[in-house]
């Protein structure tokens, strides 16, 4: 049986979660195979518009959550900022921010670089027990490295 380039792609990337015993890269692999192979493929414009979008905002959602049912008060925030764990965390998220702006930008202008991080993020979730919430800082630090060497456009 002959399959299409898309499809051979998506075995591919199944394999590779498999392998790494990922159940997100699988499950995520799986759902697309799904829309491919069924008549909601309309649904793929609507997944590359806003899937990252709602991703992020559950995430985010995710990480406030604790904050909202342990009853984290603003005192105690300050209180936690103020160690160097905590400092070194708001120094943390305020680069990851800039990186992940940068690298909304470059995912706009440079979509070649696309395929290398799509790549490269597999790779860190199926065999490295990554989580795939890097694409963004990773574009960012690909949009940074090529600034240094004067290679974007």
């Amino acid at each position: 049986m002959f399959l299409s380039r898309e499809l051979t792609f998506l075995a591919a990337v199944l394999i590779m979660g498999i392998a790494g015993r990922n159940r997100l890269v699988i499950l995520a692999t799986t759902l697309l195979i799904l829309v491919y192979v069924s008549r909601f493929q309309r649904m793929l414009p609507l997944l590359e518009r806003w899937g990252l979008e709602v991703g992020l905002v559950l995430l985010i959602a995710a990480v406030m959550a604790p904050l909202i049912s342990n009853g984290v008060g603003i005192l105690d925030v300050f209180r936690a900022v103020r160690t160097a764990p905590g400092a070194a965390a708001v120094v943390a998220g305020v680069l990851s921010a800039y990186l992940g702006a940068r690298g909304v930008d470059i995912l706009r202008t440079t979509p070649e670089v696309i395929v290398g991080l799509i790549v490269g993020t597999i790779i860190g979730v199926a065999f490295l027990r990554g989580v795939p919430v890097g694409p963004l800082i990773a574009a960012g630090m690909a949009a940074l490295v090529l600034d240094l060497f004067g290679a974007r456009r």
